[in-house]
């Protein structure tokens, strides 16, 4: 093998070297575009975390906010239920009279402000969970 050999193969080497770092750089580059674009903006989330509370070592309550609604989840080892569903309501929504009747407005708005007291009742029943 001659010297010339040997120096076209090192430099061959470090070219695909390169090439293969640049276009994993670009890719990772373009991903973390993506993802930010997706968590960034978080009016148009379609599906939030909110809040969790865990009620022993495999079970817990669980908050996610999916569009206007906020789900309160009871989470366990053999899975996910459903235990109650409300109606999120931002103040720029009874601003603007999108809700048209008032009694509908403050049953919402209670309902939104109560969540809490909710997740402390169902934690004092000694963790019913499950549904």
């Amino acid at each position: 093998m001659s010297a010339l050999d040997l120096t076209m193969k090192m430099v061959l080497s470090l070219i695909v070297t390169g090439a293969i770092l640049f276009f994993a750089y670009i890719a990772l580059k373009t991903l973390r575009n993506m993802q930010n674009r997706l968590t960034d903006n978080k009016k148009s989330q379609l599906l939030s975390f909110e809040r969790s509370i865990p009620l022993g070592p495999k079970e817990r309550l669980t908050i996610v906010r999916y569009g206007k609604e906020q789900l309160l989840l009871g989470v366990t080892a053999g899975g996910i239920s459903l235990l109650k569903a409300t109606q999120v309501v931002e103040d720029s929504e009874i601003g603007n009279g999108e809700l048209t009747d008032e009694s509908e407005a403050a049953t919402l708005v209670a309902t939104q402000n109560h969540f809490g007291s909710i997740l402390k009742e169902l934690t004092r029943k000694g963790g019913g969970a499950t549904g």
